[in-house]
C-alpha cells in the first residue's frame, strides 16, 4: 500500500479550533492600552480527499483529511479605549501574534476504505509571526473580541503557499477591576 497523504494536507478549509488564555493589560489615563495576551491554541484545518492510490492503482473516492496544529501563543499589543457609556467600552489594538508551534497531526477519513490511523507530522514547530488586529466591546466585566491574524511564515513547500489565517471570537471575563492610573 502507498501513502495516501495528500501533497496538500494543510487544507485550505476551516475546521473548528479552540484555545485558552490569559490576558494582561494596563489602561493609561489617555485612554491608550498596552497589553499581553498568553494562551493555547489547537488551530485545525481540513481538504477533501477525492482520490486515492492504493498498489498502483487509483481510485475516485471522497474523503477528508484533518489537520490539527498545537501552538503557544505570546500576543504584545497596543490599542486605544474608546468609552461609550458608563457600563460600555469599544476597543481596538493590533500588535504581533507570535505562535510556538508545539506538534501537528492529520487524520484521514475515507468512507469507502475505512479510517485510516492518525499520525504525527513535524510541519509546524517552530515559530510563526502574524501580525493581528484585534476589536473589543465591554460590558461591564465581560469583552467580547474579535481577531484577524496572518502568518507570514510559508509553512509549505516553494510551489505551495501555506500561511496561517486566524479568524478568533472569543469572551474575556476580567478578575481585576478597571482603574485608569
Amino acid at each position: 500500500m502507498c501513502d495516501t497523504r495528500e501533497a496538500n494536507s494543510f487544507g485550505a478549509r476551516s475546521a473548528i479550533s479552540y484555545g485558552g488564555g490569559l490576558t494582561l493589560q494596563h489602561l493609561f489615563q489617555n485612554k491608550m492600552i498596552a497589553g499581553l495576551d498568553l494562551g493555547y491554541e489547537m488551530l485545525r484545518s481540513r481538504s477533501r480527499i477525492t482520490q486515492i492510490a492504493l498498489d498502483d492503482m487509483v481510485f475516485r473516492t471522497k474523503g477528508r483529511n484533518i489537520s490539527s496544529n498545537h501552538f503557544i501563543n505570546a500576543f504584545p499589543h497596543a490599542g486605544y479605549l474608546f468609552p461609550i457609556s458608563n457600563k460600555i467600552d469599544f476597543s481596538a489594538s493590533g500588535g504581533a501574534d507570535i505562535g510556538f508551534g508545539l506538534s501537528s497531526r492529520e487524520k484521514m477519513k475515507i468512507p469507502d476504505f475505512g479510517d485510516m490511523p492518525g499520525r504525527s507530522t513535524d510541519k509546524i514547530p517552530g515559530i510563526d509571526f502574524r501580525p493581528r488586529i484585534q476589536i473589543g466591546v465591554t460590558y461591564e466585566k465581560f469583552t467580547f473580541t474579535g481577531s484577524y491574524a496572518r502568518g507570514i511564515k510559508n509553512w509549505g513547500s516553494s510551489d505551495l503557499d501555506a500561511r496561517l489565517n486566524v479568524i478568533r471570537f472569543g469572551v474575556q471575563y476580567r478578575l481585576i477591576r478597571k482603574t485608569i492610573l
